[in-house]
């Protein structure tokens, strides 16, 4: 086999292992859920599907989605759709013997269930056996996309600061803010344990 041959073999192999770790499952959402983004691509839906299919990944999987169901209002004859603020759905798939998940709620089955759950969603993630739920789960982390992204921005936040320390300069500057606020502290204290002469003479020697 010439050195050509091997070299062409070993990138079809890392192709192969590249196209399994990029695509290892499928998701199935159900209808009540509006898919915004999949690991921070937008999501893309079938108008005349009830379902959304989506392929995932080994490893760790981040989604958007939004609860949105249609209910009867019995008080003027109407329907009524409840929403959730966009959720943050976060878990990692660590092996693919199932080739297929699913999305799974409570069964909600009128308005006032519905904004209840709504308020706070919790979500499942369970395989998808020949179109029968499994009862095995994937750990899921449920989060609204507000604190998710408030999250990262104190992340952020902290790392900067981290950052500034580390400079020459500004530790000089935060050893100064330091023996200024010492010298501080000491001055209250003594300043409390003077008398009313004392502390009048103090006053006289600093203006």
């Amino acid at each position: 086999m010439t050195p050509w041959s091997v070299n062409l073999l070993a990138c079809l192999f890392f192709c192969f292992i590249t196209a399994n770790n990029a695509v290892a499952a499928q998701l199935v959402v159900p209808d009540v859920y509006k898919l915004i983004k999949v690991n921070g691509e937008k999501a893309s839906s079938d108008f005349f599907s009830r379902n959304t299919v989506v392929d995932i990944k080994r490893g760790e999987n981040i989604l958007v989605v939004q609860y949105s169901e249609l209910f009867e209002n019995y008080d003027d004859d109407d329907h009524v759709t409840i929403k959730s603020a966009p959720q943050v759905i976060l878990f990692t798939l660590k092996e693919t013997i199932h080739q297929k998940y699913i999305m799974v709620t409570p069964v909600i089955s009128d308005s006032l269930s519905a904004r209840k759950f709504a308020q706070s969603p919790t979500i499942e993630i369970k395989s998808l056996n020949e179109n029968s739920v499994q009862q095995d789960a994937i750990f899921v982390l449920n989060q609204s996309l507000t604190e998710f992204e408030a999250g990262l921005a104190f992340e952020k936040i902290a790392e900067h600061q981290m950052q500034l320390a580390k400079t020459p300069e500004n530790n000089k500057q935060n050893s100064d803010i330091k023996k200024t606020d010492d010298a501080l502290n000491k001055l209250k204290f003594w300043w409390h344990k003077a008398n009313k002469e004392q502390q009048k003479q103090f006053l006289e020697s600093i203006r």
